[in-house]
């Protein structure tokens, strides 16, 4: 990964950060419950780390460099829902793993029975995202709201481009791409604000929450006010609220309104963006195949 080089010694993950001089213990060890545990296998993307355990578990990470905490680099709702600590892949008594593969967005493990699983996110194309509507005469106060025009990388987003080995660049759109167009163009992320065109196809989009732009605080004919926090108590910031024509407007989907309660009983979340699979699910069964 980009931060550090990752081993495995006697069972332990081990990390070698660019800025040391040895590897030591992994410092999520404990966060990812892998105190205790024999680590069998790993494998690691540009940002993207996931492991195996002795025991038929898996954990995944992400790189420091995406999930850090500043002001320019937030971590997103995203990140947070693809990292998780050791989870059960479902394999069999007497089963083991055979091989594991990450990519950016996903992982894949192999057992030795030949059962395929996979979890992490696939993203929906491009042409095809956010082509569905919702009446404005749904919307109440109190709905969470999406713009009904909102292209997969809106202003005020985040996103990540990997185009660049060993280098992801972040950066926030400055405005929403022509739907027709394979081009965003954003201000890079720590770099005073460059400017940058980036080709859609080489960003992954890291919408803090799911695309969903506020909730509905108030209506007056045809204008609605709402609040980007997205508080359903009375936290209130004026920087926060934002009036919108209401057919500009569309009620959230269901699924984005319950994006904290599915990922709470890690279940697959079907988003505008793509496919998010939390927990392991089987792909493919060899033994299936041949019966």
């Amino acid at each position: 990964v980009t931060s550090e080089i990752l081993l495995i010694s006697n069972g332990q993950l081990f990390s070698w950060s660019l800025d040391s001089d040895k590897a030591v213990p992994h410092p999520r060890t404990a966060d990812l419950q892998l105190s205790g545990e024999q680590v069998t296998s790993l494998s690691a993307a540009t940002i993207r780390v996931s492991v195996a355990t002795l025991s038929g578990k898996v954990a995944t990470f992400y790189d420091r460099s995406i999930t850090c905490h500043t002001d320019d680099i937030p971590c997103t709702n995203l990140i947070a829902t693809l990292s998780h600590p050791l989870i059960p892949v479902g394999l069999t008594s007497g089963d083991g793993v055979t091989s594991l593969s990450v990519s950016d967005t996903a992982s894949y493990l192999l057992s030795r029975s030949g059962r395929l699983f996979w979890w992490g996110y696939h993203p929906s194309d491009s042409k095809k995202q956010h082509k569905t509507s919702h009446s404005s005469d749904s919307i109440t106060v109190d709905s969470l709201v999406s713009l009904k025009d909102t292209s997969p990388c809106p202003p005020g987003g985040l996103l990540l481009n990997l185009s660049v080995p060993y280098r992801p660049l972040l950066a926030t759109p400055y405005r929403s791409d022509d739907s027709n167009s394979g081009d965003i163009k954003a201000r890079l992320l720590g770099s005073e604000g460059r400017e940058v065109v980036w080709r859609r196809s080489e960003t992954l989009y890291l919408e803090s929450r799911l695309d969903v732009l506020g909730r509905v605080i108030a209506i007056d004919k045809e204008q609605v006010v709402v609040n980007t926090l997205q508080t359903p108590d009375s936290s209130f910031s004026p920087d926060a609220i934002k009036v919108y024509r209401v057919e500009k407007l569309r009620r959230a989907s269901e699924c984005e309104d319950r994006v904290e309660r599915v990922r709470e009983e890690r279940e697959c979340i079907r988003t505008p963006l793509g496919l998010i699979q939390i927990q392991p699910t089987c792909l493919l069964d060899s033994n299936e195949r041949s019966e």
